[in-house]
């Protein structure tokens, strides 16, 4: 039986350099069931694959754990406010 895979995307606050980066991406590896954690300072987005559903409470507890945040806003309407905002 094929397992099934959960991904999730999420706005991460309060990065500012690498460093940064690589603490959160750590915290979010330390969830239970994340199998890859990759976060992009440039556009402050987070993204996780899972062997099971990740809450966004879980998320957020790991990014606070590393001195950030998380964004109640969803990425799609961020990115569309940014495709807006550079028309």
């Amino acid at each position: 039986m094929e397992e099934k895979e959960y991904k999730k995307s999420f706005i991460v606050t309060g990065m500012t350099c690498i460093n940064c980066v690589r603490r959160v991406e750590k915290a979010l590896r330390n969830i239970q069931g994340v199998s890859f954690a990759s976060v992009n300072l440039a556009t402050s987005t987070g993204f996780i694959i899972a062997e099971r559903e990740i809450s966004l409470d879980e998320i957020k507890e790991a990014v606070r754990s590393a001195g950030y945040g998380v964004s109640e806003e969803k990425l799609e309407d961020v990115e569309k406010k940014r495709y807006l905002q550079n028309k």
